[in-house]
C-alpha cells in the first residue's frame, strides 16, 4: 500500500509538470546539460526556449513519461497461499535435510566401523598360531583363585566352533534375503503372466504382423544366454571362494590391524576393468592415476611373503593375494564401459530386475554352497576334526569354554587350567557369541539400508563417499590400536568383553611396520572407486541401476557399497524400453466453468511459476514433462445465423491470459510472445498456448450440445483422453504402452487451485518409491 500511494504521488507530481511546459523544459535542460539549473519563478526559465532546447526538453519528456508509465502497470498483488507456505517452511526444510544428511553420514559410519570390528573379533578367535592374551585375574573364577600375578588365556578347539558358525551366518544372511527375495519375485511373475495369458495372446492376434515380430526379435535379442549364466554363475562363485579363503585362512593368522588394511587391496579386477574403460574412451587425464592405483596393489604379493617368513606360516602365504583377487572378481559390474562389449551389454541386461532375479535364483545358492565347502575346510585347519563344527553346535554357544594358565616365562612346563562357564536363558544372547554374531548382522543391514538411501536420496559425497572411501578403514584401524593399546596396559581395563576374547593385538601396537603398507592400498582404492563421488543417477533410482548385484557382501560391507556402485557413466535405460517412454510425464487437468479473471489468475500463475521451473532446472534427470489440459464446460453458444461460436467467459479467459503474461514475471532470458494455436475438434474447440518456457496450456472448449458438460464429466474425459486415446494412436508396443502408463501421472486440479513446482516433485517421488501406490493427494488452498 505504501508503494501504491507513492506511486499515486509521483503521477500527480509527473502531470503537474508536464503542465507547466516552460517550467518543464527548463528542469530537463538543467538535468541534461549539468548546469545550474534557474529558480522555477524566475523569467529566465520561463522564457528560454530555443530550438535545441525544446527538441532536447521533448526527448527528455518522452523517455521519462515512458518509465513513468511502466511505473504505473506495477500491480501491488499478494503472495499466494503456496508462496506463503514455501517461505515459512523452507528454512525449516534446509534443517530438516541439514539433520537427515548428519544423522546418515553418522549412522553409515558407525555401522560400518561396528561390522567390522565385530567381523575381526570373531577372526581373531580362530588362530591357532595365536600366543595366548593377557587375561584378567579378578575374572578368575573362585576355584582358581591360587592363581596370582599375570595369567594368560587361549580359546579351546569348542569356543572356536562358534565364531566360525558366526563367520559363516554373517556370510548367509545377505545371499538368504537376496534368494528368498528373487523367489518371491519370480513366483509372483509367473502368477501374473498365467493371470494375463489369455489377454495377452488376443492383443498379440491384434497386432501387425510386423510389429509383433519387432517385438519378438527384441526379446530375443536381450534374453539371458546360457554363456551369460555360466560367466556371472563363475565370477560369484569365485567371489564367493575368495572372500571365503580370506577370512578362514588368511585373516586368521594376521593381527586385526593389518587385517582391516588388507581389506583395502580389493580393487584387482575393477582396477583393470577401469583401465580398459579409461583408454577407449580416451580419458588420459585418470587413465595414468588408475594405472599407478592398480600396480600399487600389486604389493599385496609382496607383503604376505615377508608376513609369512615372519611368523612362519609359509604355508598359508598364497591365501592373501589369491583370496583378494578371487574376491575382486565379483565386483565388475561398476567398472564395464563400452569398450568391453560383451560384459557392457550383459550388464544393461542385468539392470532389468526380473532378470537379475532369474540370475540370483540360481547363483545364490552356488555361493552358498562353495562358501560351505571351504567352510568346512577352514574347520579342519582350526579344529581338531571338521565334524566337531556339528557336534559342538550348540555347546559352543551355550558355554564358554577356554583355558588360563600363568605367565610364566621361560618355564617349559606350565599348569593349564580348563575353564567352562554354562550360560542360562538370556546370557546365551548376551554374553556368548551370539551376541557379537547379531551385531554383526544387523549393523552391516543399517548400513546397506542408509547407504541406499544417500545414493537414491542423492546426498552421496557427503553421507556415501566420504564415510565409505575415507573414514571407514582410517576410523577402524585407529579405534583399534586405541583398543589393543589400552588393553596391553590393562588386562581389566574392557569388562564389556569376555575375559578371554578380544581382537588379535600386534606385538608392538603403535610400530612402524609392514602392516602400515596399508596405506598405499586405502590411497588405492580410493582413486579406483572416484565414480562414487560424481554420482550421475535420478533421484530415487532403482536398486538395480544403483548397485551392481540387488544386495551386499555380508563380511565386506565398505568395500561391496563401494565397488558394487555402478559408475553411472553409461545411458540409465533398459535395453527392451525406449528412454522417451521412460521419462515422467505429469499432466495437470483443470476443470473450469464460469470462473472470473481473478480465479483463472491463481491457475495461470501456477502454470506460469512451473513453466519458469521447467526451464530454469539445471538437473534434466530430476525433471519431468509438463502441461495444463484445462477443460472448458459450457464455453460455446449458437449465434444468430446458428453457428457455435465461443462464449463471453471463453474471451475473457484469452484475455486474462494474454493481460497476465505480460505482467508475469519471466525467468531471465524468456520473454512473453503470444503464441496461440486454435483447433476445431469434435467436441467443440481447443486452444493451445506455448509458453517461453516451452511448456503447454491446453484449453479443450466443451459443446455441450457435442460432448456431456459439468465437472464428473471432464474427469472421466481427460482420463479417458491421456491413457485411451492418446496411446492407442501413439504408435508404442504393448511394453511401450505400458511403460507410457507406469510413467503417466494425472494431476487433477480446480480453476481456483494454486500450487508450487516443489510440491509436484514431492508427490511424484511418493508415486515412484512405490509402483503399487495408485494415488496420492498433497495439502491444497483452494482460494475461490
Amino acid at each position: 500500500h505504501a508503494l501504491a500511494n507513492y506511486i499515486q504521488k509521483l503521477n500527480i507530481f509527473k502531470i503537474y509538470l508536464v503542465q507547466k511546459n516552460s517550467v518543464w523544459n527548463a528542469f530537463v535542460m538543467g538535468i541534461h546539460s549539468n548546469e545550474k539549473v534557474p529558480p522555477l519563478g524566475s523569467t529566465e526559465a520561463l522564457h528560454e526556449d530555443g530550438p535545441a532546447n525544446a527538441e532536447k526538453a521533448r526527448i527528455w519528456k518522452t523517455d521519462l513519461e515512458r518509465h513513468f508509465e511502466e511505473v504505473r502497470i506495477v500491480e501491488t498483488e499478494n503472495l499466494s497461499e503456496s508462496e506463503l507456505h514455501n517461505s515459512s517452511t523452507e528454512t525449516s526444510y534446509k534443517i530438516v535435510k541439514l539433520v537427515t544428511m548428519v544423522v546418515v553420514f553418522l549412522v553409515l559410519l558407525s555401522a560400518t566401523v561396528v561390522s567390522k570390528g565385530a567381523t575381526f573379533l570373531m577372526v581373531s578367535q580362530l588362530s591357532k598360531t595365536r600366543s595366548p592374551m593377557p587375561y584378567c585375574t579378578s575374572s578368575i573364577p573362585y576355584a582358581y583363585a591360587n592363581l596370582t600375578g599375570p595369567v594368560d588365556a587361549r580359546n579351546s578347539e569348542q569356543e572356536k566352533v562358534a565364531w566360525l558358525w558366526g563367520l559363516f551366518f554373517s556370510f548367509l544372511a545377505p545371499e538368504l534375503l537376496i534368494l528368498l527375495q528373487s523367489l518371491w519375485n519370480v513366483l509372483t511373475r509367473a502368477k501374473k503372466k498365467k493371470e494375463s495369458e489369455g489377454d495377452n495372446k488376443k492383443k498379440k492376434e491384434s497386432e501387425g504382423d510386423k510389429k509383433t515380430g519387432n517385438a519378438e526379435e527384441i526379446k530375443e535379442e536381450n534374453n539371458l544366454l546360457r554363456v551369460d549364466f555360466f560367466f556371472i554363475s563363475l565370477s560369484e562363485v569365485a567371489h564367493a571362494a575368495g572372500t571365503a579363503i580370506l577370512f578362514f585362512i588368511a585373516f586368521p593368522e594376521m593381527d586385526s590391524i593389518s587385517g582391516i588394511m588388507a581389506t583395502t587391496a580389493l580393487c584387482w579386477f575393477p582396477g583393470c576393468l577401469l583401465i580398459l574403460k579409461q583408454i577407449k574412451a580416451k580419458n588420459w587425464k585418470r587413465a595414468p592415476l588408475t594405472v599407478i592405483s592398480t600396480l600399487l596393489l600389486l604389493t599385496t604379493i609382496a607383503w604376505p611373503l615377508v608376513w609369512g617368513h615372519a611368523n612362519k606360516a609359509d604355508n598359508k602365504i598364497w591365501a592373501l593375494p589369491v583370496g583378494l583377487f578371487l574376491t575382486s572378481l565379483g565386483w565388475w559390474e561398476g567398472f564395464v564401459g563400452e569398450g568391453t562389449d560383451y560384459l557392457f551389454q550383459l550388464k544393461m541386461k542385468l539392470m532389468d530386475h526380473e532378470k537379475n532375479s532369474d540370475i540370483n535364483l540360481g547363483v545364490a545358492p552356488l555361493k552358498i554352497c562353495v562358501f560351505l565347502v571351504i567352510f568346512m575346510f577352514g574347520g579342519y585347519l582350526h579344529l581338531n576334526s571338521p565334524y566337531e563344527l556339528f557336534t559342538l553346535f550348540l555347546d559352543s554357544f551355550s558355554t564358554l569354554d577356554y583355558f588360563v594358565s600363568p605367565a610364566l616365562p621361560g618355564t617349559s612346563e606350565t599348569p593349564i587350567y580348563h575353564i567352562t562357564t554354562f550360560l542360562e536363558n538370556g546370557e546365551i544372547l548376551w554374553k556368548g557369541p551370539t551376541m557379537v554374531i547379531i551385531v554383526q548382522i544387523v549393523s552391516t543391514w543399517v548400513a546397506y539400508i542408509f547407504g541406499k538411501f544417500a545414493c537414491k536420496g542423492k546426498i552421496q559425497k557427503l553421507c556415501y563417499a566420504l564415510p565409505l572411501s575415507v573414514l571407514a578403514t582410517p576410523v577402524s584401524v585407529l579405534s583399534l590400536l586405541l583398543l589393543c593399546h589400552n588393553r596391553k596396559s590393562d588386562a581389566c581395563f574392557y569388562t564389556s568383553f569376555p575375559p578371554h576374547v578380544f581382537f588379535l593385538c600386534p606385538e608392538e601396537v603403535w610400530k612402524f611396520d609392514w602392516k602400515w603398507l596399508g596405506i598405499i592400498w586405502i590411497v588405492s582404492q580410493i582413486l579406483i572407486t572416484l565414480h562414487i563421488w560424481f554420482p550421475k543417477n535420478k533421484k530415487l533410482e532403482k536398486t538395480d541401476h544403483i548397485f551392481g548385484a540387488d544386495l551386499y557382501s555380508g563380511l565386506l560391507i565398505d568395500q561391496s557399497l563401494m565397488l558394487n556402485r555402478r559408475s553411472d557413466d553409461e545411458k540409465n535405460t533398459d535395453i527392451d524400453i525406449v528412454k522417451e517412454e521412460d521419462s515422467i510425464r505429469v499432466h495437470g487437468c483443470a476443470t473450469l466453468w464460469h470462473e472470473t479473471s481473478e480465479e483463472i489468475k491463481v491457475m495461470l500463475k501456477s502454470a506460469f511459476t512451473m513453466d519458469n521451473w521447467i526451464c530454469d532446472n539445471k538437473k534434466p534427470q530430476d525433471c519431468f514433462e509438463w502441461d495444463l489440459h484445462v477443460f472448458f464446460d459450457d464455453a460455446m453458444s449458437a449465434n444468430k445465423d446458428g453457428k457455435y461460436i465461443v462464449n463471453d467467459y471463453v474471451l475473457e479467459l484469452m484475455k486474462t491470459v494474454k493481460n497476465y503474461g505480460k505482467q508475469f514475471k519471466w525467468t531471465q532470458g524468456a520473454k512473453w510472445i503470444e503464441v496461440l494455436e486454435k483447433n476445431q475438434t469434435p467436441y467443440g474447440g481447443r486452444l493451445d498456448w506455448k509458453l517461453p518456457g516451452g511448456t503447454h496450456i491446453v484449453v479443450h472448449l466443451k459443446n455441450k450440445k457435442m460432448i456431456r458438460h459439468k465437472k464428473r464429466w471432464s474427469q472421466i474425459m481427460y482420463i479417458y483422453y491421456f491413457l485411451v486415446y492418446k496411446l492407442n494412436n501413439s504408435g508404442l508396443n504393448e511394453k511401450q504402452r505400458e511403460e507410457r502408463i507406469r510413467n503417466t501421472f494425472l494431476l487433477a486440479l480446480d480453476g481456483d487451485v494454486d500450487f508450487q513446482p516443489d510440491a509436484i516433485t514431492k508427490v511424484v517421488d511418493l508415486m515412484k518409491i512405490n509402483p503399487k501406490v495408485g494415488a496420492a493427494c498433497g495439502r491444497i488452498h483452494p482460494t475461490g
